[in-house]
C-alpha cells in the first residue's frame, strides 16, 4: 500500500521535472533574437527559416541526450541560454557542458 501511494505521487509528479524547462523551439528563438539584437540586420527569411529549423533540430538532439545523462541537466542547459543576454554567453553555456563532461 505504502509504495503503490509512493508510485502515484512520483506518477504525478514526473511531468513537473521536465515542464519547467523551456521547449527547444523557445531557445531558438531567444538564440534568435539575440542574434538579430546583436547583428542589428535581418537575415532573408528563407535563410532565416532554414537556420531555426537546423536550431530546433539540434536543441532537440541536445535535450534528448540531456535528458539521459540525468532529468535536470536539459533543464540547466537550457536555462543558462534563456539567461544569456548575449551570443558569448550562450557559447559559456556550451563551453561549461564540455567541461562537465570532461569530468
Amino acid at each position: 500500500m505504502k509504495n503503490t501511494r509512493h508510485l502515484a505521487i512520483f506518477a504525478l509528479l514526473t511531468p513537473f521535472l521536465f515542464a519547467c524547462a523551456p521547449s527547444p523551439e523557445a531557445l531558438c528563438e531567444h538564440m534568435f533574437g539575440l542574434m538579430k539584437k546583436e547583428v542589428g540586420a535581418d537575415l532573408p527569411e528563407a535563410e532565416t527559416k532554414k537556420m531555426q529549423e537546423e536550431c530546433i533540430k539540434d536543441a532537440e538532439r541536445m535535450q534528448k541526450n540531456k535528458k539521459r545523462k540525468g532529468p535536470f541537466e536539459y533543464r540547466k542547459a537550457a536555462s543558462c541560454i534563456m539567461d544569456a543576454t548575449s551570443m558569448e554567453e550562450v557559447g559559456k553555456c556550451d563551453s561549461k557542458d564540455k567541461s562537465d563532461e570532461s569530468k
